[in-house]
């Protein structure tokens, strides 16, 4: 990476409902960035409701997740669009 390139962690755990809904959600591993432990967070909400749980499953289900965020400043690559 360039030096002016940016390299994000984040982990969010979550509980998912039998029924696909999502009944906790928390920031376990902040990336020290407020901007980017948001986004990451607003994706987990926006991504909800998921798809319910097999049928024998749990009531719920605890969920970690790990988001990595590569952010490139200032060039001109992958501009495919």
């Amino acid at each position: 990476m360039k030096q002016d390139d940016t390299h994000k962690r984040i982990v969010v755990t979550m509980v998912i409902a039998k029924d696909g809904s999502l009944k906790e959600l928390k920031l376990t591993t902040p990336s020290g960035s407020e901007a980017a432990d948001k986004a990451a967070l607003e994706a987990v909400k926006k991504a909800s409701p998921f798809r319910a749980l097999p049928e024998g499953a749990s009531e719920t289900v605890n969920i970690q997740y790990t988001f990595d965020a590569n952010v490139f400043r200032g060039g001109t690559q992958n501009k495919h669009f």
